[in-house]
């Protein structure tokens, strides 16, 4: 490899890299490209030797084309009837590089290959001035070119870990795993594809901190169990020895639980923001390792198996004071209710089962009692727990009265809450709203699933049909009606959601508990979504509604 092109590989420069692909006779153009990129600020080179009959040319190539953040491929006769830059468009492909292709010279469509037919050309061809033609090359060298740049680095991490064989050494930790996946998910639209390569090393990467994390559980559980037994001793020493030696023993298995259920393997969505995802603060993983435990799923009996909707186990008297010291499970109204023929979906509590899934995600079951409490307007009904529940399933104990996150939000009515989203279904921010997760099920699988979305503020709405008999807004989500040959939900005209946010949860996340991603806080329950009023694909969802918790509570308590 020439001196000029190790500079290139050992360059610093923040400059977007681009390499030119041509045929060598088309140099004139080429070199004219070269240096207009140059002057307009970008690191710009082409490979300037001739290819020798058995050079190894694949290698030196391919090393300035890994090193590039966007390739230009020349087309003309000559670079298609090439074979070393056919090699270099696949080569670009292979390595999930940007590849924008220029025409210098027209040719048929068909003589264009595949993977440069189906992309947007810039010409520089005859009836086109080169500095309209240069103008448009730099606006789409431009386009997303922190991601592109990033693209870049992480191949190269990617390469070099692979290379090396893998070593631990090289994997990427704590600020900087946290920037990768974040990368990773906000890949725009347009952008190339996350290669196999950088795919391989962030999951890598996400794999040694889960392991680095449980091997850290388990040292503090030896830890622990090494103090409780010298406890226990020096206690017998003393004549506690039985009461210390319970202690201990008390302790290690909850310090035990806790380890497990750190471990546990859940789910995190986010929902869209426009074409872009959620920034969600660590919160909600405070919530995954705390809360979860306390979701539970909804069965109908007489369709084992078939979990279709999610609620939350609390206990009674964060509820209401006067009430039992017992845990109660509280879901939408449509999902479990005393009256059948007002909601048609509904389950009786004779027939729902709770499913809750065990530290190691195996299947825990309870029985429903009665209905203690139901409510048409807030949409909420509350359920005792028949022979108790599994001792490590979690309870809930304590919600604020008033979350953060509900304080300071603005109240809209539906019709504000429409004009927020443009004509594609996408949300315009007026203010930075509050993220919040949905901790749940998703439909047909036994695994508890995170879902985020964004807390818009408070909601003024009240359910009612329109002149034609007709519901101005659509019905919650309901899988029973798949079961039971209707097509949703209906709900009462009574109902008044009082929070509304954008639309993040799954299919069976009726129910759902949302939670207050950045204090952890339980915030209400998620009833129903709303359709777009623009003309958006049709069943896409813009918007939903729920009821929050200190209403809840208020409104028991005032009963």
């Amino acid at each position: 490899m020439s001196i000029a092109h190790n500079a290139i590989l050992e360059s610093t420069s923040t400059k977007l890299k681009v390499f030119l692909s041509y045929s060598r006779k088309d140099s004139a153009f080429a070199q004219e490209l070269l240096a207009a990129l140059e002057l307009l600020g970008f690191d710009a080179y082409l490979d300037k030797e001739d290819i020798a009959p058995g050079e190894p040319w694949e290698e030196r190539l391919g090393n300035l084309i890994s090193l590039a953040d966007t390739v230009v491929f020349v087309i003309s006769p000559n670079s298609l009837s090439s074979k070393h830059c056919t090699w270099e468009v696949e080569q670009t492909a292979r390595a999930a590089k940007r590849l924008v292709p220029v025409i210098l010279t027209p040719v048929a469509d068909a003589d264009v290959p595949e993977r440069l037919r189906k992309l947007n050309y810039v010409f520089f061809n005859q009836g086109q001035s080169f500095s309209k033609g240069l103008g448009e090359l730099a606006r789409a060298l431009r386009a997303d070119a922190g991601w592109i740049r990033e693209h870049t680095r992480y191949g190269e991490l990617a390469s070099r870990w692979m290379e090396r064989g893998k070593p631990a050494a090289l994997l990427l930790r704590g600020s900087d795993l946290e920037d990768a996946k974040r990368w990773a998910v906000e890949r725009p639209g347009d952008a190339p594809d996350i290669s196999a390569n950088q795919q391989g090393y962030i999951e890598a990467s996400i794999g040694a901190a889960d392991d680095e994390l449980r091997t850290k559980a388990r040292l503090r559980w030896r830890v622990q169990v090494g103090l409780a037994c010298a406890s226990v001793m020096l206690a017998a020493l003393a004549g506690f020895s039985l009461l210390q030696w319970r202690t201990a023993e008390t302790a290690k298995v909850a310090l035990a639980e806790s380890n497990i259920k750190l471990e546990r393997r859940l789910g995190l969505r986010a929902a869209p923001r426009g074409y872009l995802p959620y920034d969600v603060p660590s919160g909600w993983f405070q919530v995954a390792t705390n809360y979860a435990g306390a979701v539970a799923f909804v069965e109908n009996r007489s369709e084992a198996g078939r979990i279709t909707a999610s609620g939350v186990i609390v206990h009674a008297r964060l509820l209401n004071p006067s009430w039992e010291d017992k845990p109660v499970f509280v879901t939408a109204n449509y999902v479990v209710a005393n009256d059948q023929r007002q909601y048609a979906t509904a389950l009786s509590p004779a027939e729902a089962l709770i499913v809750m899934l065990g530290p190691k995600n195996e299947r825990r079951t309870a029985r429903l009692g009665a209905i203690v409490w139901q409510s048409d307007v807030l949409g909420v009904s509350v359920s005792s727990i028949e022979d108790g529940l599994p001792k490590d399933v979690t309870v809930l104990k304590s919600a604020n009265d008033k979350p953060p996150a509900l304080n300071g939000l603005r109240a809209y009515t539906r019709d504000e809450v429409d004009a927020l989203f443009d004509g594609n279904g996408m949300l315009q921010y007026q203010t930075e709203p509050r993220p919040i997760v949905f901790v749940g099920n998703l439909l047909g699988r036994n695994e508890t699933v995170i879902s985020v979305s964004h807390l818009l503020g408070h909601l003024s709405h009240v359910r009612s049909a329109d002149p034609q008999g007709a519901p101005n807004s659509m019905p919650p989500q309901s899988p029973f009606g798949q079961s039971r040959g209707i097509d949703a939900a209906p709900i009462t005209d009574q109902l008044q959601s009082d929070i509304v946010y954008t639309h993040g949860t799954l299919p069976g996340g009726g129910g759902s508990p949302i939670f207050d991603a950045e204090t952890g806080d339980l915030i209400g329950l998620h009833l129903m979504g709303f359709p777009c009023r623009t003309a958006v694909p049709e069943g896409r969802r813009c918007a939903a509604a729920g009821t929050s918790f200190p209403r809840l509570i208020a409104a028991i308590r005032a009963q």
